[in-house]
């Protein structure tokens, strides 16, 4: 009697070892989904800030190339405007760097 009792006892066991082997099997599967989902999901995000950070950056360059174009032509006007004294000051600024140049070499 004790003996069938203990072995009933040991068949419910096994039937429950069983059905949580099946469960953890599950859910392995379901963490498995979910992580990948996780993972999707902030790729999908990286790429749009990454996207965004690109359309700023593109943004600010043409900016600056527009600012720097401005410069070009206010300068490119005020050559047009002084051409004598604009080339007398760029020979006399390269003269000077050029002694400059030449002090620096004679140590």
């Amino acid at each position: 009697m004790a003996d069938e009792a203990l072995r009933k006892d040991l068949d419910a066991l096994k039937e429950d070892i069983s059905k949580m082997r099946e469960d953890m099997v599950q859910l392995a599967a379901t963490m498995k989904m979910v992580a990948g989902e996780k993972a999707a999901g902030a790729a999908a995000g990286a790429k749009e800030r990454a996207n965004q950070y690109r359309d700023e950056f593109a943004g600010k360059v043409e900016a600056a190339m527009g600012q720097g174009k401005k410069v070009v032509d206010e300068v490119d006007s005020q050559i047009g405007q002084h051409p004598f004294s604009t080339v007398l000051t760029a020979f006399g600024l390269g003269f000077a760097i050029a002694k400059l140049m030449e002090m620096g070499n004679r140590r």
